[in-house]
């Protein structure tokens, strides 16, 4: 009976735990980054699914991801999401479920692609 319990409550810790908007296939509305690096990407909807550690009381907030220009894949996700807007290409994105680059406003982008 005590294992039951145990997989029970680890599944549901592990569902909330991996909760992650999704974009879904939206255009970039803009690509903001600042000085110390860290950006996100607005874009012309809101988030399906948004995480729970987005500030929502900035409506702003439940349009866009986050990124970080200091690590590889956040250049990655920079240049894609330009790429995105000077094209008008749609974008399919989903982020991580935390929200550490701007510390519980923006949800981290995980992984997006153009089409």
């Amino acid at each position: 009976m005590m294992k039951a319990f145990v997989f029970v409550m680890g599944c549901l810790l592990a569902t909330a735990v991996t909760a992650e908007s999704v974009v879904n296939n939206l255009p970039v509305n803009y690509v903001r980054v600042d000085k110390d690096g860290k950006g996100f990407v607005r874009f012309s909807g809101q988030l399906i699914n948004p995480s729970d550690c987005i500030d929502e009381t900035n409506g702003n907030f439940l349009s866009a991801l986050a990124f970080d220009t200091t690590t590889e894949g956040g250049r990655a996700i920079m240049s894609l999401a330009l790429a995105a807007k000077a094209s008008d290409k749609l974008v399919y994105a989903k982020g991580t479920g935390n929200c550490t680059i701007y510390g519980n406003r923006l949800e981290d982008w995980s992984w997006g692609y153009v089409h």
